[in-house]
């Protein structure tokens, strides 16, 4: 219920996430030299909203999986997996998909390793929030069916992803819509599945994974 968000302890918990997750991304707000709007805005707003997308993790997440989200997991499996699914998408992108994209969008690459480290931490501080973690805690609540909630979370990123390749100023991308939808979607399922099974941190840990490949690029290139 949405009793659960005023609970003392949910706020607590989602006020400290909220402030860590926009320290984090801090530096790459800083980088942003295009940004329309002062930092110090910018960041506050990041507060707010991440305070609101925390909440919904904290009080409902535990509540409909049965699993603390900020709890290290301790099974196994699910660090092995997504160890394994972390190294195998980082060299599929890095060896077939990056090179074209980096052509048609090289401002979405980093330039060099100040630059990786500040979209890194954007990437799992607040990316991941807001495309994967919040929404599904509010599904879940919502449906209250795991599988359901997964499914209307992958037409949620869907939506966004529609927004950025119709947006004006988006470059043509190198592949076909089918591949870029298949990408989208394994990559929602899997991001769904490590979430849900092993909590954020080995969700944080595939992530990285797959940020990895940018600083092998920086560092061997």
């Amino acid at each position: 219920t949405v009793r659960a968000l005023l609970q003392p302890a949910v706020i607590r918990t989602s006020a400290l996430a909220a402030a860590v997750t926009s320290l984090l991304c801090l530096p790459r707000l800083a980088l942003w030299t295009a940004r329309p709007l002062p930092l110090w805005y910018l960041a506050l707003t990041l507060v707010l909203t991440a305070f609101v997308m925390w909440a919904f993790v904290i009080g409902w997440h535990e509540k409909y999986t049965g699993l603390n989200p900020l709890k290290i997991s301790r099974q196994l499996h699910c660090w092995l997996l997504a160890t394994g699914g972390g190294l195998a998408g980082a060299w599929y992108l890095r060896r077939f998909v990056d090179p074209l994209l980096r052509m048609r969008s090289p401002e979405d690459f980093p330039a060099d390793v100040s630059a990786w480290l500040a979209m890194t931490l954007f990437s799992l501080s607040f990316t991941s929030l807001f495309l994967v973690m919040s929404p599904l805690d509010f599904l879940l609540r919502l449906t209250r069916r795991r599988v359901v909630a997964v499914v209307l979370l992958a037409g949620f990123n869907l939506f966004f992803l529609h927004l950025k390749l119709s947006a004006p100023d988006a470059p043509e991308l190198p592949f076909s819509v089918v591949t870029v939808i298949g990408l989208r979607l394994l990559s929602v399922m899997l991001a769904a599945w490590f979430y849900l099974e092993g909590g954020a941190w080995v969700f944080w840990w595939w992530t990285l994974l797959l940020q990895s490949r940018h600083l092998l690029d920086l560092l061997w290139p």
